[in-house]
């Protein structure tokens, strides 16, 4: 079935990343990882960045294995963790009016 969505010009999208980003968040923000008109804004996630499986080992203990890395668009594998664009502390508030790095991806997005 051929694709037939149009769209105008790609939109902005600004990721926001720290070390709280971890595991599947590392999943989404390696899926944006390359896509145009995208910038990531924070501090390197926290490094849960493989894919696992599990095996069982008898019948009351299962080992959960590592077994391969998330790969962006642009087939650079992501062995650590997801490095912003534009380093900025992450600084825990509920008022996001204070939230440095919402308030640069959002000036960045304004652009």
């Amino acid at each position: 079935m051929p694709n037939n969505c149009k769209f105008g010009k790609l939109p902005k999208v600004a990721v926001l990343i720290s070390q709280y980003t971890v595991s599947s968040g590392e999943a989404v923000a390696v899926a944006f990882k390359g896509r145009k008109n995208t910038r990531f804004f924070g501090l390197e996630t926290g490094g849960l960045i493989t894919v696992t499986d599990w095996a069982p080992i008898n019948s009351d203990l299962v080992a959960s294995i590592s077994v391969g890395y998330y790969t962006d668009r642009n087939s650079k594998i992501y062995r650590n963790f997801v490095e912003p664009d534009e380093k900025i502390e992450f600084i825990m508030t509920e008022d996001f009016e204070k939230d440095e790095g919402i308030k640069t991806a959002v000036k960045w997005l304004k652009k």
